[in-house]
């Protein structure tokens, strides 16, 4: 009965948004994309539902003490879903149900009573997203960091090839440009769960980072539409677009939180260009007046020169530039800025030490 109130719950509000974003859509066309559709039927067989905990019950301690057994409606006793890996203190609020590649996901919601807190953080950084480069950090303490993400682009570029093929196979004689095949469903299921555990680890080492050099105010440079309005060339636009930055903010977002440490998404444009030793102005895109003007200059790829001569990351300038622009006063205090020029690095074996190979 929850889930089936659930469901009719979920189309009235789909409904209910579109009427609301149709009327808005006539005095703000500018707000969207396109005009708002009406919801239509699902024609899929397979759709996500959720289960509440008044019908989902998890029997701990079966096995292990962070193993569970999980009871759904209709489901018969012998058919109970093992599960693993939860920690004994939180509290089952719902279960989701969706379709992942050909199988099935299930997505559980916890309620976490005494999540960790990191009191006595006084630090702020800047997040700037890159390719190469997926995440650059400055901090206020004087340090800074890179978080390679070298494996994300090339499993996208890899999986991209695979596809390709495995489409060009199939549709073979045909006039079909898209198909749908088991194997299509096994190659995106398994690049699906790579990006994932790429993206935690990630994720995981830049909040373990802010909390290492007491960060309390983390700001995230994100611009609108920088996905859909990317202008860098064919090859550049495809190797910059495909990699999940919305993924990795949602989880940095979460997890920072978790830990106490509060987080700012800041428009960044011109952020790249401006000096950040000389505190140029960084008006936003579209709204200056005239062409601006900066100190200094990106001489080469990854190197900034500034106007008093020194050569330093131009992510890392990037970064502390986005935290200025959000915090005018953040580096009032700071007359060195030599620590953008050598960061920290966070490659694949700093994330996976386990895997490293020793001689």
């Amino acid at each position: 009965m929850q889930t089936a109130q659930a469901v009719v719950r979920k189309a009235c509000d789909d409904f209910h948004n579109w009427l609301k974003a149709s009327k808005d859509y006539k005095k703000n066309p500018s707000k969207y994309l396109g005009k708002p559709r009406m919801p239509k039927y699902c024609k899929s067989t397979r759709k996500s539902f959720e289960v509440t905990n008044q019908d989902a019950v998890l029997y701990r301690g079966s096995v292990t003490s962070s193993s569970a057994v999980i009871k759904l409606p209709s489901i018969p006793k012998k058919d109970k879903v093992m599960i693993s890996g939860l920690p004994p203190y939180e509290d089952l609020r719902q279960v989701t149900i969706k379709p992942y590649y050909g199988k099935y996901i299930l997505t559980f919601v916890f309620e976490n009573g005494a999540p960790p807190c990191y009191p006595d953080l006084p630090e702020m950084a800047g997040v700037d997203f890159g390719t190469g480069n997926i995440a650059t950090l400055a901090c206020t303490d004087g340090s800074s960091v890179v978080f390679n993400g070298g494996v994300v682009k090339s499993r996208n570029q890899l999986f991209a090839k695979k596809r390709a093929a495995a489409v060009s196979s199939i549709t073979k004689g045909t006039y079909r440009k898209h198909t749908q095949s088991q194997h299509l469903d096994l190659l995106s299921r398994k690049h699906d769960c790579q990006t994932n555990d790429s993206l935690h680890k990630i994720s995981t080492a830049i909040v373990r980072w802010c909390i290492a050099h007491r960060v309390g105010t983390l700001v995230l440079g994100v611009n609108k539409l920088w996905k859909q309005e990317s202008d860098m060339g064919k090859r550049n636009n495809q190797t910059y677009v495909s990699i999940p930055h919305a993924r990795l903010r949602w989880m940095i977002n979460y997890k920072a939180l978790t830990a106490g440490i509060n987080v700012i998404e800041q428009e960044e444009s011109y952020t790249s260009k401006a000096d950040v030793t000389m505190a140029d102005p960084m008006p936003v895109y579209g709204e200056e007046k005239g062409k601006p003007v900066f100190s200094g200059k990106r001489i080469e790829r990854g190197r900034y020169k500034t106007a008093s001569g020194l050569i330093i990351n131009a992510d890392c300038n990037g970064a502390a530039n986005i935290l200025r622009k959000a915090v005018p006063d953040a580096w009032k205090n700071t007359k060195d800025f030599k620590f953008l020029a050598y960061p920290e690095t966070y490659g694949y074996w700093n994330l996976n030490p386990k895997y490293k190979l020793t001689a």
